[in-house]
This record gives C-alpha cells, sequence and structure tokens, in this order.
C-alpha cells in the first residue's frame, strides 16, 4: 500500500477495516526511494545469457549503454530533480538484427513486433530494482546498441523470452559492475512555507 503520507495510509486502512471488515496488520511505513546514475556507463560489449530452464534453452547476447536524464531541475539554486521513467530506445543495428522497421517509435514497435516488446520489457524488468537496494530506477535511458543470437532473428522470434532474459541479464550485469561508482539513490525533497504573525518572526 503507497500513499503520500503517514495520513493518507492511515485514512485508506481505516476503510479497509471499516467498509471490508478486513483486519489488516501493517508495519513500519517507509519511504519509496529511487535509484540513477550519475555517469554514462556501458555492457562489456555483447553480454552473453545462456539458460536451460525445463528443458528449453534460452541464448541471447545484448550489448547496451545507460546513461543519467536529467530533467525538470526547477531553479538554478536547487538541487531537486523531477522524476521520470526509464527511457528504453533501440539501434538500428539491432533493429535490422531484429527485422523490424528502423524508423518507427519504440512505444508503436512494441505492438507490431514480439521480439522488441520482449527485448523492451526484459530492460524495463530489470530497471525496476536498482543494484544499491529494492527501488526503481528513475531519470535514466538505455539504448540497445546491438542483439544477438546463436539462433539467429528466427530463433529470437520463435522464443522471445530468450531476448527478455538476456536485456535483463545485460542491465543487471552493467549496473552490478559499475554499482559503486555511478549509481545513487535519490531522496524526496518538500518544500515547506511557514507562516507566522509579525509579532513572533524573530522567535521563529
Amino acid at each position: 500500500l503507497s500513499g503520500l503520507g503517514e495520513l493518507h495510509i492511515e485514512v485508506t486502512l481505516d476503510r479497509i477495516r471499516r467498509e471490508f471488515g478486513l483486519q489488516v496488520l501493517v508495519g513500519a511505513p517507509s519511504v519509496t526511494y529511487r535509484e540513477t546514475i550519475t555517469d554514462t556507463i556501458e555492457s562489456p560489449g555483447l553480454v552473453d545469457y545462456d539458460r536451460t530452464i525445463g528443458g528449453t534453452r534460452l541464448q541471447g547476447a545484448v550489448h547496451l549503454i545507460l546513461e543519467p536524464t536529467r530533467s525538470g531541475i526547477p531553479s538554478p539554486n536547487s538541487s531537486s530533480i523531477n522524476l521520470t521513467d526509464p527511457v528504453i530506445t533501440v539501434s538500428e543495428k539491432a533493429r535490422e538484427f531484429l527485422g523490424v522497421d528502423l524508423e518507427m517509435p519504440e512505444d508503436e514497435l512494441l505492438f507490431k513486433s514480439e521480439v522488441l516488446k520482449a527485448l523492451v520489457e526484459g530492460c524495463r524488468g530489470a530497471l525496476k530494482r536498482g543494484p544499491l537496494g529494492p527501488y526503481a530506477m528513475a531519470n535514466i535511458t538505455c539504448h540497445v546498441v546491438d542483439v544477438d543470437a546463436e539462433a539467429g532473428r528466427a530463433g529470437l522470434m520463435a522464443l522471445p523470452g530468450a531476448l527478455r532474459a538476456a536485456a535483463a541479464s545485460a542491465v543487471s550485469t552493467t549496473l552490478g559492475l559499475n554499482r559503486d561508482a555511478v549509481c545513487s539513490v535519490l531522496e524526496p525533497t518538500m518544500s515547506v512555507e511557514v507562516t507566522v504573525p509579525n509579532d513572533m518572526v524573530g522567535t521563529v
């Protein structure tokens, strides 16, 4: 259960108890931090993924670059930034290998190509948990530079899950190798305005 603050969560819990008659065990609330990277990092070439699961071999390799995206800085004297979801882009070279449109945006291709959808979902899935803690990544762009597979395009099209797993493995490996160098936790900030009577300004 997530909310904008403890009061928001308490009101929701009260409704659950009152309207549905459920007794809920509640732990201490925690802040949903986000993680990001502070510099551009690249996977060590094509990161190979090769596993046999339930008698089915999943094999594929992905080469990618992760770079930070700073957006929505409100003012020059503030270090606050607005959070944005990760953006996934696929290079022309990777598109050629997968046999998809070279010009069409990734969001449109998701509905037209199962294999490209698997690639993008693999990257997005891995970015839902950063290397420093159980926090989702934010303000990051993932560029898929190249993909490969022993079975070629036909093998990936027959088993898109192999490319999904390979993409997730490449993201996790790249973040893991650079964990201490460029990864950091983003903490929430709050803007507060205090209004007091004139005769109390000095004391406050």
